[in-house]
C-alpha cells in the first residue's frame, strides 16, 4: 500500500477527530487511499500531450501538476458538493 497506517489515522483525525471506525475500517480507507493515490498518477500520465520516451515536453513539470490537481481536485470537490445536495 502506498500509504501508512499513521498516515490514514492522521487524515481522518484531521477530517473530523471524533469520528469513530468500526474494526477493519481503517484498513479499507488504506486501501482506498492508495488506489487513490494511484488513479492520481495515472491522470497525470493521461493529460501528458507528449508521450513518454518522445522528447520535448515527455518530462513532467510542477507546472503539469499543478494544472492537473486543479482539474482533479475541481471534479472531487464538485462530486462532493452533488453527493451532499443529494442526501438533504
Amino acid at each position: 500500500m502506498r500509504i501508512s497506517e499513521v498516515q490514514t489515522k492522521a487524515s481522518v483525525r484531521r477530517a473530523n477527530k471524533y469520528r469513530q471506525f468500526e474494526m477493519g475500517a481503517l484498513g479499507r480507507h488504506r486501501k482506498y487511499a492508495s488506489e487513490l493515490i494511484d488513479l492520481w498518477s495515472a491522470f497525470i500520465d493521461m493529460n501528458m500531450e507528449v508521450p513518454a520516451g518522445h522528447g520535448r515536453g515527455a518530462r513532467v513539470t510542477k507546472k503539469h501538476i499543478d494544472m492537473c490537481w486543479l482539474q482533479f481536485q475541481g471534479t472531487l470537490l464538485k462530486a462532493m458538493v452533488f453527493n451532499e445536495g443529494e442526501e438533504e
